[in-house]
């Protein structure tokens, strides 16, 4: 069998070339000085040959040694800068981080927070429907992902963000505005603005309505709740969405439709892999500082 070279053997012979000592090579990898020797007394038996001379008052490498220094001082260069790129992606001082998201209410807080702490890891996010963005999560495509459904889907790992609980948006001189709470009944022949067909809001907002035996009369769906708002400030129907994705905008008002098929949640997920790497591990920390931190009512 053709024997394994291992690259502690390759470090530890190169360190003992440079520094013509056992010790001080053994002090610049950390480890014991019988340690090297045994990488280095191990490698040469392994190849039947001499790398080391060893019989003077200095260390000194054998003519087989000085003809592949050159290749074995390439091996342990890259092998240390391998080591400083994966120690700073570890620690967070480079890297790369891709997020998807459905809520930017709900994203853009953690999301600051970990570019505050971690400014040097290049951070992407994607704003896409629910149901779009899970394929991506699945295969990699992102690190980790908002999603907003009824529960964590099957395969990820997660936490729940926030609940979410639907209703609708209107201007604050609309008839519905002085209700507290919303029924069914009240949305009967109203004009809807619901968001995209593949959105977790519409879908739940949907299903909801099926059981409840409720008719829809939806005029557009739109990618974005910021279309909505603009489009109910112009009179065009009643937008539908999330409580936190209503921010007080001014002449406009938010009421709960009392359903409890219209409540989910809002979750940050990942493949369970993923949870250990380091970015993502840290970009969960902060979600749950953020939620633990008191609100100002509070």
């Amino acid at each position: 069998m053709k024997p394994n070279i291992s690259l502690k053997q390759l470090q530890a012979l190169a360190q003992v070339t440079q520094r013509a000592s056992f010790t001080e090579a053994a002090k610049a990898l950390g480890v014991s000085q019988p340690t090297v020797s045994n990488l280095v007394n191990s490698l040469e038996k392994q190849y039947s040959c001499k790398l080391l001379d060893r019989s003077g008052s200095e260390i000194t490498p054998t003519p087989l040694l000085e003809s592949v220094f050159g290749q074995l001082r390439a091996i342990s260069t890259l092998a240390e800068e391998l080591d400083t790129a994966l120690s700073q992606a570890r620690d967070l001082q480079a890297g790369r981080l891709n997020i998807g998201y459905s809520t930017y209410q709900i994203a853009m807080p953690v999301l600051s927070g970990f570019i505050q702490a971690y400014p040097k890891v290049t951070t992407n996010a994607r704003s896409l429907a629910s149901h779009d963005l899970l394929p991506l999560l699945y295969s990699g495509g992102f690190d980790l992902g908002f999603l907003t459904g009824k529960e964590l889907p099957a395969g990820l790992d997660g936490m729940v963000i926030a609940p979410a609980q639907i209703g609708i948006l209107m201007p604050d001189n609309h008839p519905l505005a002085d209700k507290t709470a919303i029924c069914w009944g009240d949305l009967a022949g109203q004009s809807l603005l619901q968001r995209e067909p593949t959105s977790g809001t519409r879908r739940i907002f949907e299903a909801a309505a099926t059981l409840a035996g409720q008719e829809l009369n939806t005029a557009l769906g739109l990618g974005s709740w910021g279309s909505i708002v603009s489009l109910v400030r112009a009179g065009t129907g009643l937008g539908i969405g999330f409580a936190v994705e209503f921010t007080g905008e001014q002449g406009l008002v938010f009421r709960a439709i009392q359903d409890p098929n219209l409540a989910a949640n809002h979750y940050l997920a990942c493949l369970p892999a993923m949870r250990r790497i380091s970015a993502v591990a840290q970009f969960f920390d902060i979600a749950e500082t953020l939620q633990a931190a008191p609100t100002p009512e509070q």
